[in-house]
C-alpha cells in the first residue's frame, strides 16, 4: 500500500511539473507588457534565478517589477526604462471586469445585427481607451446571415472553424528556423495608428498560426495594450516583438503540444471581429479564439 502511495505522490509530481514546464516554455505567449517579456527572456536565457514564480511576479505592479528585474537586466544587457505613465488612459481590463460586463454588453447589443457592432467589443473597457477598430475586408452583406455554434462559424455558403495548436510535425518544413521571421511591417509617416496597429496584429496572428501556437494568441485588445507599453517606454516594438517570436519557435520546436482546442461556451458572435477574409478572432474572459476558413 505504502508503495502504490509513494508510486501516485510521484505520479501527480510528474503532472504538475510537466504541467509547469509547458506553462514557463511558453512563458512568452503570456507576457502583458514589457516587464513580463523581460521576465521571461531571463527565464529563457536561464538568468531569472532569485526572482519570484511568473504568476507571482505579474501580480506586483510596475515600481516593484522594475526594482526586481533591474539587477539580473543590468548583468544581462537588457534594457529596462523605468515605469512611465502610459500613453494613454487605458488600463487593461481584468477577467473579472469582463466576465461583468458581457452579458450587459449583450443583452444591450441582442437585437442588432450582431456584426454591426465588431469592433473590438470582446474587451468593453477598450471603448473608453481609443476607438480603434479592425478595418471591414468584405462588405458583400453575407455576413448578416453568419451564426456561432460553439467550434464553428456558418456565415451563409462560407464556415469557418475553429483552430488551436498543432504538432511540429504537422508545420511547413523550416517555419520553427531562424529565417523565418516575424516581420511586423513599419510604420509608415502618416499612417492612422488604428491602421497599423491592426495590420501589425493580423502579422502576428499569420505567423503565430505559421509555427503551430493559434492556441495561445494574444487578443487584439492585449496586443494593443503591449504596443502601447512599448511605445510609453521607448522600446523598439518591431524588434522586441521579433525577439519574442524567436523564443517562440525556439519553444515549440523542443516540446511537443496538445491540439486539443478548449471550446468557449459563453463565447458569442458580437466579441468577434472578421480579420481578414479567411479568419475570424474572438475574444472572451482573456482568451483569444481563432477560426478559419473551410
Amino acid at each position: 500500500m505504502k508503495k502504490i502511495v509513494t508510486y501516485l505522490l510521484w505520479i501527480t509530481f510528474f503532472i504538475l511539473h510537466a504541467v509547469g514546464v509547458e506553462a514557463n516554455q511558453f512563458c512568452f505567449a503570456s507576457a502583458k507588457t514589457y516587464y513580463e517579456q523581460v521576465y521571461c527572456e531571463l527565464q529563457a536565457k536561464g538568468k531569472a534565478k532569485g526572482l519570484p514564480s511568473f504568476d507571482q511576479f505579474k501580480h506586483n505592479n510596475e515600481i516593484v517589477q522594475a526594482s526586481l528585474l533591474k539587477l539580473p537586466a543590468e548583468r544581462n544587457r537588457i534594457v529596462l526604462p523605468p515605469p512611465k505613465k502610459p500613453t494613454s488612459s487605458f488600463v487593461e481590463p481584468s477577467v473579472s471586469s469582463v466576465e461583468k460586463n458581457e452579458s450587459k454588453k449583450y443583452e444591450s447589443d441582442k437585437k442588432e445585427d450582431p456584426l454591426k457592432t465588431l469592433s473590438v467589443q470582446s474587451e468593453p473597457a477598450k471603448e473608453d481607451y481609443i476607438a480603434r477598430k479592425f478595418e471591414k475586408i468584405s462588405d458583400d452583406g453575407s455576413a448578416t446571415q453568419c451564426q456561432l455554434h460553439a467550434a464553428e462559424i456558418q456565415c451563409s455558403t462560407k464556415r469557418y472553424r475553429l483552430v488551436g495548436n498543432k504538432m511540429n510535425s504537422r508545420l511547413e518544413k523550416g517555419v520553427l528556423s531562424e529565417t523565418n521571421k516575424l516581420a511586423l511591417p513599419l510604420f509608415q509617416p502618416g499612417e492612422p495608428l488604428n491602421a497599423y496597429v491592426s495590420s501589425a496584429y493580423r502579422q502576428y496572428i499569420d505567423r503565430m498560426l505559421a509555427i503551430g501556437l493559434g492556441g495561445v494568441t494574444m487578443t487584439y485588445a492585449r496586443f494593443a495594450y503591449l504596443y502601447e507599453d512599448l511605445q510609453s517606454k521607448n522600446v523598439d516594438f518591431i524588434r522586441r516583438f521579433e525577439l519574442m517570436y524567436s523564443y517562440l519557435k525556439s519553444d515549440k520546436a523542443s516540446m511537443s503540444i496538445s491540439e486539443k482546442i478548449p471550446v468557449n461556451l459563453q463565447l458569442a458572435l458580437q466579441y468577434c471581429e472578421l480579420l481578414t477574409e479567411r479568419r475570424y478572432v474572438c475574444a472572451a474572459q482573456g482568451q483569444n479564439y481563432i477560426f478559419e476558413l473551410e
